[in-house]
């Protein structure tokens, strides 16, 4: 199974006037959860919602790597990977061949706190996923031979964190900040804890936690509560409850003490990661972290992006963002420096502005920046019933509130900069900021650092070698207990097509559900094909830069007006996109239009932006997938505008001039043959809005590309050293066109053989461990 260890950041409403159609009091009213506790402890939550024919049903234990003991150091991970690997009714493939057959998608998590499993079936279906998941409670036979080839996964798992060494960094820094407790030790654990993993000692680990007083049920969709009660109460009912079981308190000593942690690695570019130690979601401050969050680091229109991005010109970005952990949260804060002379003085400053905020607080248009900026955020959870399941569950664990992820925060603006000071001062001081650097490996070092590679490597073939999975795959048992039923016709939403009087074609779709309205427009020069062979990174640099200021606004004064109304505002060659609140949509068109036609391309900004894909080129150099990427696509498309490096390379991005720019600017950036597709919450005058708007763009007629013929391309096989403990294999050829009567054929084929969970090549890897993903 794929999985991904995911840190979830949740928002929260504000209970202010300004959003009172919407609030989020309203929703929970209008979209209640409903809960209820069986006799043996399991917690049922059901949030009933009818805006799509699916169901989004997770399982929560609350037990994650933190409630292991020294001996059990990696059994709640491994535990996820086997749970769904057969029980006595299941067998091995079951559950992917379910996925495929029912139309489903299946996953499953660890983190420190808890561990969840998932599934996404069309609505029809969702009783299976309980029957399921009770099986799974009680009856998982954790074979020896499975085991085997399942370890040999999680140790590619371990192999491939290692190679990110942004992750690497990451986690040591964590593992150093609590040294005295469990979120010390690794989510996966050590080699040597899953070398010596057993199917005895999982099982005791299975039997300890996973009973039904430390379960909660979540279910999200189109379904009836109360059948949801009733089939829980029949599927976990007759499991018997541990009155045994209780949660174990962790102590953390708090001290005031900054930690560093320095690793070398065979990369480019150095990294900078910061981080506090601030209050867990047990203590319910979320939002008080999110606002600092937002305020700080968390856009182009934060403090610390103007200071050192935009005006000092010292690091190539900069974001902050909060490890969410139920005892104790992180607060990190990550940059990367031109120079890596100028770290200490970007610490400085970063101490500087943190100061300020503990001296002064926000300021009132930073305050209600971030009310309408969190506001706008949470509103994305709303939008997948998946999101919200995982919301809830997770959530309800820390706090034993089902509804506090969807709680207004009932406080004036003057409470909440008292907050955000107090926590500021409690927590973000300089003596307790620990410090991580990633720096490029010496020359010295490299050999050594090979030679480490390479026993690490020896001792992993030695003990796979002793753990050899000597069965064949299972064949499935219960699949053929499940009927599929005829699909549902899918219901796509239909638009209103209309034209602009400047010939923009426009596809409208009105939704209710929510106060957002999302926006794609997609120009007639749709791609980085249409770069000059001798300036590949044009359109790029092009696009990037009608974000750095226009004949009104400068780089800040723009910046700051996107996070005053709440855009999201995504610009890449041949696409723009927007997400904004419903009652922003105007002022947000506008301002598109504004940023579209009277874009200033300042020398300045093109040498900030210039900086910036340099800087991004070299760590491209450190990312396997984007280098086996990119010499697939050369080969296949050798002398063909698909070609063409969306970025360029740095001696093209050297050479391009502000006249280039404009020229291009010139040449692609018109009305002609654009399409927007608007989606959303907005009122019946839409098309008159487009037209005040959008309808006054006038520009030139753009060529239409004329793509020459593809020739088929010869085996080649290509190989590429790179310092990794992994190895990148890709395989590639060239496809059919989109018009072919087979395409469609072919896309199911796809599905089959190499698509997720149940294809095909999973299947090798479920039987030998031998890749992670494929």
């Amino acid at each position: 199974m794929q999985r991904k260890i995911i840190f979830l950041f949740i928002y929260f409403f504000f209970n202010v006037n300004v959003y009172a159609e919407t609030s989020g009091d309203q929703f929970c009213l209008s979209y209640p959860i409903y809960k209820k506790v069986l006799n043996n402890g399991l917690i049922v939550l059901v949030r009933p919602l009818t805006s799509a024919s699916k169901v989004s049903v997770h399982m929560f234990y609350h037990v994650g790597s933190k409630d292991e003991k020294s001996h059990e150091r990696g059994k709640a991970h491994m535990l996820e990977h086997m749970v769904f690997k057969g029980t006595a009714n299941l067998s091995e493939v079951d559950i992917p061949l379910l996925e495929r057959k029912l139309a489903a998608y299946t996953n499953a998590a660890t983190s420190h706190d808890f561990t969840t499993y998932c599934f996404d079936l069309p609505r029809c279906y969702w009783h299976h996923a309980i029957a399921i998941l009770a099986d799974c409670m009680t009856n998982c036979t954790f074979k020896p031979d499975l085991i085997n080839s399942e370890l040999k996964v999680v140790i590619q798992e371990l192999k491939m964190y290692k190679d990110r060494y942004e992750r690497s960094l990451f986690e040591s820094l964590i593992s150093t900040i609590f040294e005295d407790h469990p979120y010390h030790y690794p989510l996966i654990g050590y080699k040597q804890d899953l070398w010596n993993m057993s199917s005895a000692s999982l099982h005791a680990f299975y039997k300890k936690h996973y009973v039904p007083n430390n379960a909660t049920l979540v279910v999200v969709g189109d379904v009836d509560p109360e059948e949801v009660f009733s089939l829980a109460e029949k599927s976990f009912g007759h499991i018997p409850k541990d009155d045994t079981y209780a949660k174990e308190n962790f102590y953390f000593n708090k001290d005031i003490a900054a930690k560093t942690v320095t690793i070398y690695r065979d990369v480019q570019r150095s990294m900078v990661q910061l981080a506090f130690v601030v209050p867990g979601i047990k203590e319910k401050q979320d939002f008080t972290l999110d606002a600092i969050d937002t305020a700080l680091a968390g856009g182009k229109s934060s403090r610390l992006h103007k200071r050192l991005v935009d005006d000092l010109r010292l690091v190539t970005s900069i974001n902050s963002f909060v490890v969410r952990l139920f005892d104790h949260s992180l607060f990190y804060i990550c940059f990367e420096s031109f120079s890596v002379n100028d770290i200490d003085r970007v610490i400085d400053i970063v101490q500087h502005e943190i100061s300020l905020i503990a001296q002064d607080g926000l300021k009132e248009n930073e305050l209600q920046k971030v009310r309408r900026n969190i506001f706008k955020n949470h509103s994305d959870i709303l939008e997948s019933y998946s999101s919200q399941a995982n919301t809830i569950g997770k959530y309800f664990l820390a706090t034993n509130d089902e509804y506090y992820a969807f709680k207004f925060l009932s406080t004036s603006l003057e409470d909440m900069n008292k907050k955000i000071k107090k926590l500021v001062q409690n927590n973000l001081r300089p003596s307790l900021m620990h410090k991580g650097f990633l720096f490029p490996l010496l020359a010295n070092e490299k050999d050594n650092w090979i030679a480490l590679q390479q026993n690490s490597d020896r001792e992993d073939t030695q003990f796979l070698n002793m753990r050899v999975r000597e069965s064949q795959l299972e064949s499935g048992q219960f699949i053929h207990k499940v009927h599929a039923q005829d699909p549902t016709p899918c219901l796509s939403p239909k638009a209103e097509v209309f034209s602009l009087k400047n010939g923009i074609k426009v596809f409208s779709h009105k939704r209710r559900e929510l106060p957002k309205v999302h926006i794609v427009l997609e120009l007639k020069a749709d791609g980085s094909y249409y770069d000059p062979d001798d300036k590949q990174g044009l359109y790029s640099m092009m696009s990037a830069l009608l974000l750095e200021g226009t004949t009104r606004y400068s780089v800040q004064e723009l910046a700051d007006l996107f996070e005053e109304h709440a855009i999201s505002l995504r610009i890449v060659p041949g696409s723009i996109v927007m997400d904004i609140l419903s009652e922003e949509l105007e002022f947000a068109l506008e301002l598109l239009n504004h940023m579209i036609t009277q874009p200033i391309f300042k020398k300045r900004e093109i040498e900030k932006v210039r900086k910036q894909i340099l800087v991004h080129l070299e760590r491209e150099i450190d990312n396997p997938g984007t280098i086996t990427n990119d010499y697939i696509t050369q080969e296949i498309y050798a002398g063909h505008p698909f070609s063409k490096k969306g970025l360029g390379d740095k001696r093209s991005i050297k050479g391009i001039k502000r006249r280039d720019i404009l020229n291009f600017y010139r040449s692609v950036m018109s009305p002609d043959g654009v399409k927007i597709a608007i989606v959303g919450d907005f009122d019946d005058n839409v098309k008159d809005l487009l037209e005040r708007t959008m309808g006054g763009w006038k520009g030139k007629k753009v060529t239409k590309f004329d793509f020459p013929e593809i020739h088929p391309c010869e085996k080649k096989e290509i190989t590429h050293y790179l310092n990794r403990d992994q190895v990148c294999l890709s395989y590639a050829g060239l496809s059919i066109k989109r018009t072919h009567p087979d395409f469609d054929k072919l896309a199911l084929f796809d599905l089959v053989f190499a698509h997720g969970m149940s294809s095909k090549l999973f299947e090798l890897r479920e039987k030998t461990g031998i890749f992670y993903g494929i």
